[in-house]
Protein backbone atom coordinates (compact mmCIF):
# COMPACT_ATOMS: atom_id res chain seq x y z
CA UNK A 1 0.00 0.00 0.00
CA UNK A 2 1.20 4.00 -0.88
CA UNK A 3 -0.41 6.87 -0.02
CA UNK A 4 0.88 10.45 0.40
CA UNK A 5 1.10 12.73 3.09
CA UNK A 6 -1.50 15.73 2.86
CA UNK A 7 -2.06 19.36 4.74
CA UNK A 8 -4.81 20.39 6.59
CA UNK A 9 -6.01 24.01 4.75
CA UNK A 10 -5.17 23.02 1.31
CA UNK A 11 -1.70 23.81 2.11
CA UNK A 12 0.38 21.90 -1.15
CA UNK A 13 2.22 18.87 -0.06
CA UNK A 14 6.36 19.15 0.15
CA UNK A 15 8.30 17.65 -3.02
CA UNK A 16 9.06 14.69 -1.00
CA UNK A 17 5.57 13.71 0.07
CA UNK A 18 4.50 13.51 -3.67
CA UNK A 19 6.81 10.54 -3.86
CA UNK A 20 4.20 7.00 -3.27
CA UNK A 21 6.36 5.28 -1.02
CA UNK A 22 4.59 3.21 1.86
CA UNK A 23 5.48 4.42 5.63
CA UNK A 24 5.78 2.38 8.64
CA UNK A 25 5.67 4.09 12.20
CA UNK A 26 8.23 3.31 14.21
CA UNK A 27 7.69 1.45 17.57
CA UNK A 28 8.54 4.65 19.74
CA UNK A 29 5.84 6.86 18.13
CA UNK A 30 3.22 4.66 18.06
CA UNK A 31 3.80 3.50 21.92
CA UNK A 32 4.02 7.62 22.70
CA UNK A 33 0.41 7.42 20.64
CA UNK A 34 -1.34 4.63 22.36
CA UNK A 35 -0.21 6.03 25.60
CA UNK A 36 -1.54 9.93 24.44
CA UNK A 37 -4.82 8.18 23.38
CA UNK A 38 -5.63 6.36 26.93
CA UNK A 39 -4.76 9.78 28.66
CA UNK A 40 -7.64 11.01 26.29
CA UNK A 41 -10.08 8.21 27.01
CA UNK A 42 -9.97 7.25 22.94
CA UNK A 43 -7.33 4.24 23.20
CA UNK A 44 -9.62 1.72 20.74
CA UNK A 45 -9.12 4.62 18.55
CA UNK A 46 -5.09 4.11 18.52
CA UNK A 47 -5.07 2.59 14.69
CA UNK A 48 -7.23 5.74 13.32
CA UNK A 49 -4.90 7.82 15.11
CA UNK A 50 -1.58 5.83 13.89
CA UNK A 51 -3.48 5.77 10.32
CA UNK A 52 -3.67 9.93 10.59
CA UNK A 53 -0.11 10.22 11.25
CA UNK A 54 0.32 7.84 8.16
CA UNK A 55 -1.15 10.53 6.14
CA UNK A 56 -0.13 13.44 7.49
CA UNK A 57 3.41 12.76 8.15
CA UNK A 58 4.41 9.14 7.37
CA UNK A 59 5.50 9.61 11.28
CA UNK A 60 8.41 11.63 10.04
CA UNK A 61 9.14 15.18 10.86
CA UNK A 62 8.49 16.92 13.77
CA UNK A 63 4.75 17.91 13.16
CA UNK A 64 3.82 14.43 12.72
CA UNK A 65 -0.41 14.64 13.22
CA UNK A 66 0.32 17.37 10.96
CA UNK A 67 -2.03 19.39 14.21
CA UNK A 68 -0.10 23.18 14.33
CA UNK A 69 -3.12 24.33 12.43
CA UNK A 70 -5.68 23.06 14.58
CA UNK A 71 -4.25 25.03 17.32
CA UNK A 72 -4.15 28.23 14.58
CA UNK A 73 -0.82 28.29 14.24
CA UNK A 74 1.31 28.35 11.00
CA UNK A 75 2.04 24.90 9.77
CA UNK A 76 5.12 22.17 10.98
CA UNK A 77 5.18 24.90 13.97
CA UNK A 78 4.91 22.11 16.70
CA UNK A 79 7.47 19.35 18.67
CA UNK A 80 6.64 15.85 18.15
CA UNK A 81 5.91 15.50 21.44
CA UNK A 82 3.43 18.50 21.34
CA UNK A 83 1.76 16.94 17.76
CA UNK A 84 1.14 13.79 19.52
CA UNK A 85 -0.81 15.65 22.37
CA UNK A 86 -2.36 17.87 20.25
CA UNK A 87 -3.33 15.90 17.25
CA UNK A 88 -4.59 13.18 19.47
CA UNK A 89 -6.62 15.58 22.03
CA UNK A 90 -7.97 17.35 18.62
CA UNK A 91 -9.34 14.05 17.29
CA UNK A 92 -11.21 12.95 20.71
CA UNK A 93 -12.62 16.27 20.50
CA UNK A 94 -13.86 15.59 16.76
CA UNK A 95 -15.12 12.25 18.02
CA UNK A 96 -17.00 13.76 20.77
CA UNK A 97 -18.26 16.32 18.64
CA UNK A 98 -19.59 14.23 15.95
CA UNK A 99 -21.03 11.80 18.05
CA UNK A 100 -23.30 14.44 19.38
CA UNK A 101 -24.11 16.02 15.75
CA UNK A 102 -24.44 12.58 14.68
CA UNK A 103 -21.81 12.67 12.45
CA UNK A 104 -20.37 9.22 11.06
CA UNK A 105 -16.81 8.07 11.73
CA UNK A 106 -15.83 9.13 8.10
CA UNK A 107 -17.15 13.11 8.76
CA UNK A 108 -14.93 12.68 11.47
CA UNK A 109 -11.91 11.98 9.63
CA UNK A 110 -12.48 14.40 6.88
CA UNK A 111 -12.91 16.69 9.64
CA UNK A 112 -9.31 15.85 10.83
CA UNK A 113 -8.20 17.54 7.28
CA UNK A 114 -11.26 20.17 6.95
CA UNK A 115 -11.44 21.33 10.35
CA UNK A 116 -14.02 20.67 12.80
CA UNK A 117 -16.66 22.90 10.77
CA UNK A 118 -16.86 20.17 7.92
CA UNK A 119 -18.96 17.89 11.07
CA UNK A 120 -21.32 20.77 11.02
CA UNK A 121 -21.79 20.77 7.30
CA UNK A 122 -22.22 17.04 7.31
CA UNK A 123 -24.87 16.71 10.43
CA UNK A 124 -26.91 19.48 8.23
CA UNK A 125 -26.98 17.08 5.44
CA UNK A 126 -27.70 14.06 7.54
CA UNK A 127 -24.20 12.96 9.20
CA UNK A 128 -23.25 10.15 6.87
CA UNK A 129 -20.17 10.84 4.76
CA UNK A 130 -20.17 10.47 1.34
CA UNK A 131 -17.11 11.40 -1.05
CA UNK A 132 -19.61 13.78 -3.16
CA UNK A 133 -20.15 15.62 0.06
CA UNK A 134 -16.77 16.51 0.64
CA UNK A 135 -15.85 17.06 -2.88
CA UNK A 136 -18.82 19.70 -2.83
CA UNK A 137 -17.13 21.20 0.66
CA UNK A 138 -13.42 21.58 -0.77
CA UNK A 139 -15.18 22.94 -4.07
CA UNK A 140 -16.98 25.76 -2.07
CA UNK A 141 -14.44 26.44 0.20
CA UNK A 142 -11.74 26.96 -2.60
CA UNK A 143 -14.02 28.69 -4.78
CA UNK A 144 -13.72 25.70 -7.16
CA UNK A 145 -9.99 26.48 -7.89
CA UNK A 146 -8.42 22.89 -8.36
CA UNK A 147 -4.66 21.96 -8.29
CA UNK A 148 -3.11 18.79 -9.92
CA UNK A 149 -3.17 15.97 -7.52
CA UNK A 150 -0.88 13.09 -8.97
CA UNK A 151 -1.69 10.26 -6.28
CA UNK A 152 -3.41 7.22 -7.74
CA UNK A 153 -6.43 7.23 -6.06
CA UNK A 154 -7.57 11.13 -7.97
CA UNK A 155 -6.03 9.68 -11.04
CA UNK A 156 -8.07 6.51 -10.99
CA UNK A 157 -11.38 9.00 -10.24
CA UNK A 158 -10.40 12.19 -12.25
CA UNK A 159 -7.98 12.26 -13.94
CA UNK A 160 -5.40 13.65 -10.71
CA UNK A 161 -6.80 16.95 -9.32
CA UNK A 162 -8.14 18.33 -6.43
CA UNK A 163 -10.16 21.59 -5.22
CA UNK A 164 -7.38 23.81 -3.30
CA UNK A 165 -8.47 23.19 -0.15
CA UNK A 166 -7.99 20.03 2.50
CA UNK A 167 -8.18 16.90 0.57
CA UNK A 168 -11.20 15.96 -0.40
CA UNK A 169 -9.58 12.34 -0.78
CA UNK A 170 -8.78 12.48 2.62
CA UNK A 171 -11.49 9.29 3.84
CA UNK A 172 -9.80 7.11 1.33
CA UNK A 173 -6.64 7.90 2.14
CA UNK A 174 -6.99 7.05 5.86
CA UNK A 175 -9.11 3.74 4.48
CA UNK A 176 -5.79 3.12 3.01
CA UNK A 177 -3.63 3.21 5.94
CA UNK A 178 -6.20 1.53 7.60
CA UNK A 179 -5.76 -1.63 5.61
CA UNK A 180 -2.25 -1.11 5.60
CA UNK A 181 -2.24 -1.38 9.25
CA UNK A 182 -4.29 -4.88 9.21
CA UNK A 183 -1.89 -6.73 7.05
Amino acid sequence: MSWVSERPGGQEPAAAETEYVPYALDDTLKEQIRVQAQIEGIEEKVNDLYALVMVESGGSGEDVFQASESLGLKPDSLSRDESIQQGVRYYAQLLNEGSALGADQDCIFQAYNYGKDFLYYAADRGGIYSFEMAQEYAAQKAYHVRVDYNNPIAVSENGGWRYAYGNMFYVQLIHQALDALDE
